[in-house]
């Protein structure tokens, strides 16, 4: 009977340790260089603009599709660049700059939390400066409850 006992407890271990093996998650990661992108804006600095964009940028999803662990996520991107900013109102100038973003979520069946930070920092050809920067985070707990912040900056150009 001991025999019997020792061997079944044996191949539960053996079982529990090949489902453990299984549960592997599943990643991917998408790299992008020299993205170019154009699109027009209402800033609340420069009125209308269009910005101009040329950018690298990383994204990373690792999930767990099965085991204890179903339904975990974990993501994150980055991007980072070069812009430059044309107004459409001839008194004020055009700048150019770099930029930086980086945002990450985190979740599982009980949980999630997210984070989201921007800067982006520019010059004018006479030397003014523009500045861009925000900073969010939501987070939401196992009993639905959800806490969030967002702070922003902008330093408009001083004419």
């Amino acid at each position: 009977m001991r025999r019997v006992i020792a061997v079944s407890a044996v191949c539960l271990a053996v079982l529990g340790l090949s489902t453990t093996a299984l549960a592997k998650p599943m990643t991917d990661t998408v790299v992008r260089k020299n993205v170019v992108e154009s699109f027009s804006e209402v800033d609340p600095c420069l009125g209308p603009i269009t910005i101009n964009l040329v950018y690298n940028d990383v994204f990373h999803i690792t999930e767990q599709v099965s085991g204890p662990n179903t339904g975990t996520i974990h993501v994150t991107f980055t991007q980072a660049g070069s812009f430059f900013i044309e107004t459409e109102d001839p008194s004020l100038s055009d700048f150019s700059g770099h930029f930086a973003v980086w945002g990450g979520f985190n979740g599982n069946r009980q949980n999630a939390s997210e984070t989201f930070t921007f800067n982006a920092v520019g010059k004018a050809p006479d030397g003014t400066r523009i500045r861009f920067h925000a900073i969010a985070h939501v987070n939401v707990s196992a009993s639905g409850i959800e806490n969030s912040f967002l702070f922003e900056s902008i330093d408009c150009p001083v004419g």
